[in-house]
């Protein structure tokens, strides 16, 4: 009987450090996306956001500043990952590429989180260019470019997050 009781010890020993390793690589995992979409001290907030078959991790920008700094002076934006604006009160969003280092698709969203607009592949070229669409918008959703095309992102479409 001591022999089964320690091979029942052992397998159980074993599956908790499986168990365990798979949660490190995890944590570890999302410090990375987060670490690669670190604003400079900024206090993060990271999370899933679905729109059509996708599920991307964003970062949220839900204040004046973090609004300000958005994706500028980052180097890129990891695949399967954004940036959502949230901003207080529906209005026309006016956004530019101020001090960006790669292009990106931006996607607008009214109060129920409907897609309203989508600009293509903003090009940091194009600043000092503003883009706003006629339509209000109570968040923005920023990709990397391509995302919208390649997702089939259209008007009408939902996102939840």
């Amino acid at each position: 009987m001591e022999v089964r009781t320690a091979k029942k010890f052992l397998a159980v020993t074993y599956r908790v450090w499986a168990v365990l390793a798979v949660l490190s690589f995890m944590v570890l995992y999302l410090s990375f996306i987060g670490s690669s979409m670190s604003t400079k001290g900024q206090d993060e907030k990271i999370i899933p956001l679905f729109i059509g078959q996708r599920t991307l991790s964003v970062y949220v920008a839900d204040n004046v500043e973090l609004r300000e700094k958005g994706l500028s002076g980052m180097a890129s934006l990891p695949e399967g990952s954004g940036m959502i604006f949230v901003f207080e009160e529906t209005g026309v969003k006016g956004f530019w590429m101020k001090d960006m280092k790669f292009p990106i698709d931006i996607i607008w969203l009214d109060e129920a989180k409907r897609v309203v607009f989508v600009k293509n592949s903003a090009l940091p070229s194009s600043y000092p260019e503003v883009f706003a669409p006629a339509v209000s918008a109570r968040y923005v959703l920023e990709t990397p470019a391509g995302f919208a095309e390649e997702n089939r992102v259209k008007i009408g479409d939902m996102v939840s997050f």
